[in-house]
């Protein structure tokens, strides 16, 4: 038992006895999130193909959880070799329990945790707020900023919104014209079957080109797009019965601006790649036409092919004014065997699927 100034607490694993407490915890700070709903909590702690979470709470004297802290599971391919990975996700502390160094000491049971299990590393995607503890007090190494790829299809929605000022939308309409001129809709009827055996042949020569990536199998994706509350897309470009590359799409939005979002992207390394990637986009943009969309966006490694393909289909770099947040990678790696190439963010291929996972 730890305490603090009147408080006691102690660090506990998880029980199912304390996921009424979890959520409860979370409902209190973000009611507009999915987090604290039962559903979301058993797909992503529970259902993940890779394994169930590693979870650490801080449990205080009349059994109530005033911390939590966990990592995600997820394999990752390293100079083409397996590596059991996580992703550092959901981290909070009730407010009359913050300043208690809560936060740092369940990081670091998790990360004990680990250790113990054979997982190598963990990523994290920290906010401004957070970022500093995983920097100073967790030993993470700041690997860099993703760009955040943007591409506008009703500007005037957009603008409405961010001055909220419907006057200020419409002044912009007409720019809306010309950017549908330039959009042209074009259908390519392309597949929307991920069947498990063609998907996984895909993939295991698909991620090869990559140095370093997280693992995309069938069964990952399966459970990936099967998010509660969410919509998503998969196309693929077949020839020959088989894959070639995939897209994979998803809305989402506050209440007067709706987003498309590319979640994944990957394209096989081939002659006509170039060719394949087109029509996946081509294929894109009639969905997002589709669907009314305003805007869409893409987190992607700006080194890798796919984020070239996208630029030359209209996607820019967001300015940094435009950003929810700056979207900064970190990494710690727990033991002593670290290979050299996971400090460098260009020999990383990351996508929104590695990152929008709550």
């Amino acid at each position: 038992m730890i305490t603090n100034n009147k408080f006691s607490w102690c660090v506990g694993d998880y029980q199912r006895k304390y996921k009424k407490s979890i959520l409860g915890l979370f409902k209190k700070e973000y009611p507009e999130s999915v987090l604290w709903k039962d559903e979301f909590f058993e797909w992503q702690h529970f259902k993940n193909p890779a394994g169930e979470s590693i979870i650490k709470l801080a449990i205080n004297t009349k059994e109530e959880v005033v911390g939590f802290y966990c990592v995600l599971l997820q394999d990752y391919f390293i100079n083409r070799k397996l590596f059991h990975g996580s992703i550092s996700l959901s981290t909070l502390v009730r407010e009359d329990y913050r300043g208690m160094g809560i936060f740092t000491i369940l990081a670091q049971e998790c990360y004990k945790e680990c250790f113990k299990r054979g997982v190598k590393f963990t990523l994290g995607f920290p906010n401004q707020n957070s970022y500093p503890g995983f920097i100073r007090k967790l030993g993470f190494l700041n690997l860099g900023e993703l760009p955040l790829l943007i591409k506008p299809y009703r500007l005037s929605n957009l603008v409405a919104e961010k001055l909220n000022s419907g006057v200020m939308g419409m002044m912009v309409r007409p720019i809306d014209f010309l950017i549908n001129l330039f959009n042209k809709d074009s259908c390519c009827g392309l597949s929307e079957d991920m069947t498990d055996s063609f998907h996984d042949l895909f993939w295991r020569k698909a991620r090869k080109k990559y140095q370093i990536v997280a693992n995309r199998d069938a069964r990952f994706i399966d459970w990936r797009t099967k998010w509660p509350e969410r919509k998503y897309k998969y196309f693929c470009v077949k020839k020959n019965n088989k894959i070639e590359g995939y897209i994979i799409l998803g809305l989402l939005g506050t209440k007067n601006v709706k987003n498309g979002l590319i979640v994944d992207f990957v394209v096989n390394d081939s002659s006509d790649a170039q060719s394949i990637g087109n029509d996946l986009l081509k294929e894109t943009n009639h969905y997002w036409k589709m669907e009314n969309v305003d805007q869409a966006g893409c987190l992607i490694s700006k080194n890798s092919f796919e984020f070239k393909l996208l630029r030359k289909n209209g996607y820019f770099i967001c300015p940094n004014f435009l950003k929810p947040q700056p979207m900064v990678a970190v990494f710690k790696w727990h033991g002593n065997d670290c290979p050299l190439e996971v400090s460098d963010l260009q020999k990383w291929y990351i996508t929104t699927i590695d990152y929008d996972v709550a």
